[in-house]
């Protein structure tokens, strides 16, 4: 029960933590930007806090259904939205630095994310769970 709890909370703070990060930019980005790109960086703050979400829980928590879900969609979906990300800011990547910054995040996520995951896998299955 312990167990579960914990494992709640932290999914709910960081969840909590991402959507305050994401208002906070996205506010500032209003004010700075003429034409600012808001439903790009919710798409990256998504697939990367996602990526985020799945490798902490892949390190600290027992596997379960809902990590592989998870797994599928950083592994599945999520690069397939990071490039339309890039796709959708490729004539207004030079507008602003936050526009150029975001169309790098969306074109690395793919190597990124892989990178990552292969190295936890071989990780765990060479050192096991106990960190």
């Amino acid at each position: 029960m312990f167990d579960t709890t914990v494992s709640l909370l932290a999914h709910l703070c960081l969840i909590i933590i991402g959507l305050s990060g994401f208002l906070l930019l996205s506010n500032k980005l209003k004010t700075e930007v003429a034409e600012p790109p808001v439903k790009q960086l919710f798409w990256i703050f998504g697939i990367y806090g996602g990526l985020i979400l799945l490798i902490l829980h892949l390190l600290s928590w027992q596997y379960s259904g809902m990590a592989f879900l998870g797994l599928l969609a950083v592994a599945g979906i999520a690069p397939v939205t990071g490039l339309t990300v890039s796709y959708s800011l490729r004539r207004s990547r030079r507008k602003s630095e936050s526009h150029q910054i975001l169309f790098i995040l969306g074109l690395l996520y793919t190597p990124v994310a892989g990178l990552l995951l292969v190295s936890l896998f071989l990780f765990i299955t060479n050192f096991g769970r106990n960190i």
